[in-house]
């Protein structure tokens, strides 16, 4: 895959488990520098973006700035997460 990959990983998921989620990202982040991975540590599979409040919001802006330019004029730049970028 060559176009931006956003992980959004709710540790608590009961579906997904966050291994297998980190384990996506590191095989899509060894071929592609134009991946970002988040976690929420209190997140499960349906209310990630509820537990994750503000920052899960702000970790996708983050990502709609750096990988989509047009999108930065619209946007306000987010500040201070944990976030992990592709090499």
């Amino acid at each position: 895959i060559k176009q931006p990959i956003l992980f959004l990983s709710g540790l608590q998921d009961e579906m997904v488990p966050p291994a297998h989620m980190r384990m996506l990202y590191e095989k899509a982040s060894s071929s592609n520098s134009r991946t970002l991975f988040v976690d929420f540590p209190d997140g499960m599979h349906m209310d990630t973006w509820l537990s994750g409040a503000e920052r899960y919001w702000r970790s996708i802006q983050l990502f709609f700035m750096r990988y989509l330019p047009q999108a930065e004029a619209q946007m306000v730049r987010p500040v201070g997460d944990s976030i992990h970028e592709g090499t």
